[in-house]
Parts: structure tokens; sequence; C-alpha cells
């Protein structure tokens, strides 16, 4: 999609599997590299990660090298399951793969010693229900991430998503 709307497009990924596979299904736009010490000798306009930092419990330094990766004023396009709606009571995060989820508050703290935050965005929104074990008992009754949009929009003031996106600068 990004590269339909006329971008100039570098996907990373770890997997060298992956990176063949999307070569073969997409062309040549992709390399292999560790999301905490890719380097590039080109700086970006723009970073999207979706779906990564969760899966990584360095992150400290994957945004340390994702900023060092744009250009001044670039702009990062981040995503984090919110752990207010993902993470049990207790313990870990339900997806036994997941180093760590964030709330948006905690996301926004992490980046903004690089990044002044612009706005945030959500999917698959629902209430906000401030008391942990009524937001449990209503996703266990309700199953909001079954019936739930996947659409992005805004975040509106009264709802939460289950997957927040912050759109920030870098300083």
């Amino acid at each position: 999609m990004l590269r339909k709307s006329g971008a100039a497009v570098l996907g990373v990924d770890i997997s060298q599997d992956t990176i063949k596979k999307a070569k073969q299904k997409y062309g040549d736009y992709f390399a292999t590299g560790d999301i905490r010490t890719f380097q590039s000798k080109q700086k970006f306009d723009m970073i999207v990660c979706f779906e990564t930092i969760e899966h990584i419990s360095e992150y400290h330094e994957v945004i340390q090298n994702l900023y060092s990766l744009l250009k001044k004023n670039g702009r990062l396009l981040i995503s984090s399951p919110n752990k207010r709606i993902t993470k049990p009571l207790i313990g870990k995060p339900m997806v036994s793969f997941h180093a760590q989820e964030f709330t948006p508050k905690e996301l926004t703290f992490l980046l903004n010693e690089k990044f002044t935050v612009q706005g945030y965005f959500a999917q698959r929104q629902q209430p906000r229900i401030p008391c942990k074990i009524a937001r449990s008992i209503y996703g266990k009754i309700c199953r909001p991430q079954h019936r739930a949009s996947p659409v992005v929009t805004k975040v509106h003031p009264w709802n939460e998503g289950r997957y927040f996106i912050v759109l920030a600068t870098a300083k």
C-alpha cells in the first residue's frame, strides 16, 4: 500500500525466510535486519513500526535505533497492543511471544526523550473502563475483540483501542 501511494519503501525483518517470501511476492524492497541494530546509509522521512516493539525486551534499543534512522523531524508511526486491555490482571501478556505490552501513556513516556508525540489512533475501540476487574468481566462477557472494527480511527475520549498507534516526530 505504501509503494502504491508513491512512497519509496524498505521493509525490514529479522527472519530471512520472511524477507525471501516478501521479495518473491512484492519485489526487491526488503532487507534482513534486527530492529535494535539495523543500519542504513540513508535516513528516512518516515518509519512505520507495526506489531514489533512488543516482541523485543530491549525496547529502549529499538526506540534509539528508530530515532537514529530518521531524518531530523522525521516521523515515526508505531503500534502496540494496549496492555490495559490485552494483559490479564496478573502475570505476563496473554500472547506468549510478547516480551511486554504498553499502555499509550507508557509508550508515550518511552518516546518522549527523542520524539514529540503528535497524535494517537486506535484499532478495535471499546468503552474505557477504569476498574481492572470490571474491564476483565466486560471483556469476558461482551468479547469486544471479536465484535469491534479493525478500522484505525482517532481515539474517542470515552474509548480506548485494543491496539493503539502513536504518531511522533523526531526532535
